[in-house]
C-alpha cells in the first residue's frame, strides 16, 4: 500500500488496489515467486 501511495496514486484505496491486482491476475502476492537479490 505504501508503494502504491508513494509511486502510483497517493489517494488510492485498499479496495482499488485489490481490484487492480485481481484484474491483472496478481490477487495473492504471497503466491508470486520471489526474486533473488543481486
Amino acid at each position: 500500500m505504501v508503494v502504491t501511495r508513494e509511486f502510483i496514486h497517493p489517494e488510492a484505496s485498499r479496495s482499488a488496489l485489490d481490484r487492480c491486482l485481481r484484474r491483472h491476475g496478481v490477487a495473492n502476492l504471497k503466491a508470486l515467486p520471489r526474486r533473488k537479490a543481486p
